[in-house]
Formats: C-alpha cells, structure tokens, sequence
C-alpha cells in the first residue's frame, strides 16, 4: 500500500517508511512482527504533522508487499535494482525507515561475513537472486552518485551487529561513493530487537524529538531497553560518517532528520552505543 501526501517535481526533504508484517512466500519461517505496521505509520503521522506546519516537504509509506527488494536494490549491484526511482525506491528519498525481520551472516554463520540483510514483503519475483533479502553486499548502495538517501533507520535484528561491523559490512556499504557520497547515518541493533505494542510510541518519541538534534544520542536513549534477564537486553547503535571524527562526534548529538549538514568527502565514521548492553544473539558491547 502506498500512502503519500504528495508526489513532487523536485523536493527538498523526502522521507520513506518501509513496513512488513506479512512476508507471505518470502519467508514461511519468519515470525509475526504484529507492530512493525504501527511503528511504521507512526513515524509517518510524525512527518505528516511536520509537513502541515511547513516544516518537510514529503513523506510515503509502504507496507508488506509493496515492499520490494527492488526498491532497496543500486542498479551497480544488480541490473533490476530500482533503488532511486521514485517514490518507491528507498535512495530517492533522504530519510529512509525499514521495519522487518533481518539478520547477518557473521551471526548465523557462513557467507561473507560483511553482508547484513532484512526481509522484504515482495511476492512478485522482481529480485530473483536475493530470495527477498536485499542486503549489504549484493544490493545497497546508500546515497551513491546523484541519489539522495542520507539517513537510514533499520529496524530490525542484527541490522548493525559489532562481527559484521568488524567484518567491514559498514566499510563496503560506503566503499564505492568515497567521492561526494551522502550517506550520513545508519541507525541499527546488535543483536535481537524487539516488536512489542508500544513501538509506535517509542518511535514517535523518536522521531518527535530528533528534527533537528538528537539524532544518533536520542536514538541510544529511547531505543535502549535494560533487561531484568540475561543476555535480553535491546541494543541499538548509531553510526555516523563525516569529514573529521569531530564532525561525527558532533553529529551523532546535534544532527537531525530536518538538520543534515552533511560536507563531503566523509574521512571518518564511528559506531556509537550503550557500554555494557548484552542482547539475545549477540556478545557484550
């Protein structure tokens, strides 16, 4: 389903949110994420409220099967990807939010252990080679050539595990676009996140709060869940690239969705997250 407030000519602040709950073929095994809908179109009534007070341009929405692999897939990578065609693809906007199943290679084991993907909701057979899981190594290329994509929210598991992190998943995501690239920053989990009927709150808070600061270190605070039980706490991690490790420093604290100041080339990057947070599927931060 496609929800857009408005399909513009040439725009100055764009925004996707990307929601599966219902994988159909794609993934018989995945689990139901029941909330992933909700999280989804509350990031998008956020941008919405936004837009009614003259403060962003445009925002879309995508759910389940209108969430194609296509559509997060760089042309350079496969010859089908249509990741900068508008409004569908995730690189014609500057803002993009995904919610669905994921998961890493370095976690489960065998592969390459840079790539890191999530689950589309595609039924239509568009990605014939990536069995509905674009990922890190063979589809994305994040804010490349002329496309404008700058901010990437991913919810979903292991979508910035710390083997994949060492594995150079982050290093081969930028690795092509060294030169006047726009990718600016990733948010993500090590480990397992979790669906629970309150996300939409939580990513309202967000949201709400991160137009134009807070970025990175709200993304740490509202995200962060401290568990009573071993090994099940929920660790999100922000990762920023920029021209000088102050430049990302300051950042990860005082960009924003509305505020992207964002000078190339970027000569830097760093992973920032919660000291000591212990989740299910991955090790100790």
């Amino acid at each position: 389903m496609l929800l857009a407030l408005c399909l513009p000519a040439a725009a100055v602040d764009e925004v996707a949110t990307y929601g599966v709950e219902n994988w159909d073929t794609c993934c018989a095994s995945c689990g139901w994420m029941p909330w992933n809908i909700d999280a989804s179109e509350a990031v998008f009534d956020v941008f919405a409220g936004w837009i009614s007070e003259g403060k962003w341009d445009y925002a879309y929405e995508f759910q389940n099967g209108a969430v194609d692999g296509i559509d997060w897939t760089d042309f350079e990578e496969r010859d089908w990807g249509k990741d900068d065609d508008a409004p569908y693809g995730a690189d014609a906007s500057d803002v993009a939010f995904m919610f669905s199943h994921g998961g890493s290679n370095c976690w489960s084991g065998g592969g390459s252990p840079e790539k890191m993907w999530f689950v589309s909701g595609d039924i239509s057979g568009q990605e014939p080679d990536l069995e509905c899981r674009p990922d890190s190594d063979d589809a994305w290329q994040f804010g490349d050539d002329d496309d404008d994509l700058e901010i990437v929210v991913m919810n979903s598991c292991h979508s910035a595990d710390t083997c994949a992190w060492n594995g150079g998943a982050f290093s081969l995501l930028y690795a092509d676009r060294l030169h006047g690239a726009d990718l600016r920053a990733y948010m993500g989990f090590h480990g397992v996140m979790y669906n629970y009927p309150w996300s939409n709150d939580v990513m309202d808070t967000y949201v709400s709060t991160s137009r134009l600061n807070g970025l990175g270190s709200h993304w740490l605070a509202e995200l962060w869940e401290d568990s009573i039980f071993d090994d099940a706490d929920q660790c999100p991690v922000s990762i920023i690239w920029g021209i000088t490790d102050q430049n990302v420093i300051d950042y990860h604290t005082g960009g924003g969705f509305g505020d992207r100041d964002n000078p190339t080339p970027h000569q830097s990057k760093r992973r920032v997250f919660m000291s000591g947070c212990d989740p299910d599927e991955g090790g100790t931060l």
